[in-house]
């Protein structure tokens, strides 16, 4: 579970990261809905398949209404077409449920910095973050923070979710969980 949470935060952090240079990208969008109804917060990851190795991993969250964007390199570009794994996971956490570490983590990095820039911005938000998370701790909140949705969605090894996403299309992938 902590490998796919600092998979899912260096996927969410690396948004606006890329350049003109990036690989093409297709839209994909989708809902999650739990037992049939909507998840706000759930956090969306598209592990490239070892047949795709080139691919990079893409990543959303769910609003109100449990619909999702995902992002490969730019706010809501898509993914590289080809096979992906797929996690689903809801955090019970300071800043409501995409990010295991608080909310420093979870700032928005300014695109027009220069890539050293950000990269020191987005360490200094991690920092944040693990600042966050060490005074809640302090403060007698939980340690671990808690998946809200069933463990089995959290590991492509055990989600049993799967997508190929289509070049040049608009993809969509509705993804309904069960309890049990």
């Amino acid at each position: 579970m902590k490998q796919l949470s600092l998979l899912s935060l260096a996927v969410a952090l690396c948004v606006g990261c890329g350049g003109e240079s990036n690989p093409p990208t297709s839209p994909v969008t989708g809902v999650v809905k739990l037992d049939g109804k909507a998840i706000e917060g759930a956090q969306i990851a598209f592990i490239a398949d070892p047949s795709n190795p080139d691919n990079r991993a893409a990543a959303g969250v769910t609003d109100a209404e449990g619909r999702y964007s995902l992002t490969s390199f730019v706010s809501g570009d898509g993914a590289m077409a080809g096979k992906y794994n797929i996690t689903v996971t809801k955090y019970d956490t300071p800043d409501g449920g995409a990010n295991p570490y608080g909310d420093g983590a979870g700032q928005t990095i300014d695109e027009n910095l220069s890539e050293e820039e950000q990269e020191a911005a987005r360490d200094a938000a991690y920092a944040a973050g693990a600042d966050d998370m060490a005074k809640s701790m302090k403060a007698g909140a939980r340690q671990t923070p808690k998946n809200a949705l069933p463990e089995k969605y959290a590991a492509i090894t055990t989600s049993g979710l799967t997508f190929t996403v289509k070049d040049g299309e608009d993809n969509e992938f509705n993804i309904e969980l069960q309890k049990k």
